[in-house]
């Protein structure tokens, strides 16, 4: 993450408010972000726990891959280049799903595009950015709703899980 980068601030609809920096970011403030959500033929959700030294939401799991949309760049462009980039996924098909727009972590508001994937391999064929991601794993539903009620916040984002139609 470099704070000299230039991100979209909007609205609740997505409008265009203004360009600004990463290091603006603050409780007043929303941003576009793009999250990708990963399954496989076995009915698993492949999710990230995100680095101890995250600026926002740090040490907490979410989905396989997130990111802040930059100035110049789309939603589809970012998620291409989040997967890439945080897990060394490339080639597979995106469907977009819902938005979102609301509180996303500890600071500030997100306007999030989800995106869709299926991914059958194994988490040792992908290769997390050491400075992003701490682990990736795969989980069953009732693995996430089980770790979710003996740690809450290591889910922080758990709502918007149900959002996206992976946890009932």
């Amino acid at each position: 993450m470099n704070d000299d980068e230039e991100v979209y601030f909007v609205d609740k609809n997505d409008t265009v408010i203004r360009k600004g920096y990463r290091s603006e970011f603050n409780d007043s403030l929303c941003w576009r972000i793009v999250s990708i959500w990963i399954t496989n033929d076995k009915g698993e959700i492949l999710l990230q726990r995100r680095k101890h030294d995250k600026k926002i939401m740090p040490d907490v799991w979410t989905a396989a891959t997130e990111g802040t949309v930059t100035y110049g760049d789309d939603y589809e462009q970012t998620a291409i280049k989040e997967l890439s980039e945080e897990i060394s996924l490339t080639g597979v098909k995106l469907a977009p799903g819902k938005k979102y727009y609301g509180r996303w972590g500890n600071i500030g508001s997100r306007q999030c595009q989800s995106y869709f994937a299926t991914f059958n391999g194994t988490v040792d064929q992908l290769k997390p950015q050491e400075d992003e991601v701490a682990e990736l794993r795969w989980f069953t539903e009732a693995q996430v709703k089980q770790m979710h009620k003996n740690n809450p916040e290591l889910f922080p984002l758990y709502e918007q899980y149900r959002f996206f139609e992976f946890i009932s």
